[in-house]
Protein backbone atom coordinates (compact mmCIF):
# COMPACT_ATOMS: atom_id res chain seq x y z
CA UNK A 1 0.00 0.00 0.00
CA UNK A 2 2.77 2.40 0.97
CA UNK A 3 4.69 1.49 -2.18
CA UNK A 4 1.71 2.23 -4.38
CA UNK A 5 1.27 5.64 -2.75
CA UNK A 6 4.90 6.64 -3.30
CA UNK A 7 4.68 5.45 -6.91
CA UNK A 8 1.64 7.65 -7.50
CA UNK A 9 3.47 10.58 -5.90
CA UNK A 10 6.45 10.02 -8.19
CA UNK A 11 4.20 9.95 -11.25
CA UNK A 12 2.50 13.13 -10.07
CA UNK A 13 5.86 14.88 -9.59
CA UNK A 14 7.04 13.72 -13.00
CA UNK A 15 3.82 15.04 -14.54
CA UNK A 16 4.40 18.46 -13.00
CA UNK A 17 8.01 18.47 -14.21
CA UNK A 18 6.92 17.57 -17.73
CA UNK A 19 4.34 20.36 -17.73
CA UNK A 20 6.92 22.91 -16.53
CA UNK A 21 9.40 21.63 -19.11
CA UNK A 22 6.91 21.89 -21.99
CA UNK A 23 5.77 25.32 -20.80
CA UNK A 24 9.37 26.52 -20.71
CA UNK A 25 10.10 25.17 -24.18
CA UNK A 26 6.90 26.71 -25.57
CA UNK A 27 7.88 30.08 -24.16
CA UNK A 28 11.45 29.74 -25.42
CA UNK A 29 10.30 28.84 -28.93
CA UNK A 30 7.78 31.70 -28.95
CA UNK A 31 10.40 34.25 -27.94
CA UNK A 32 12.83 32.76 -30.48
CA UNK A 33 10.23 33.17 -33.23
CA UNK A 34 9.52 36.69 -32.05
CA UNK A 35 5.86 35.91 -31.40
CA UNK A 36 6.09 35.96 -27.62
Amino acid sequence: MRMKKSLEEMLHLQNQLNLKFQDGIGRHVASYDGTG
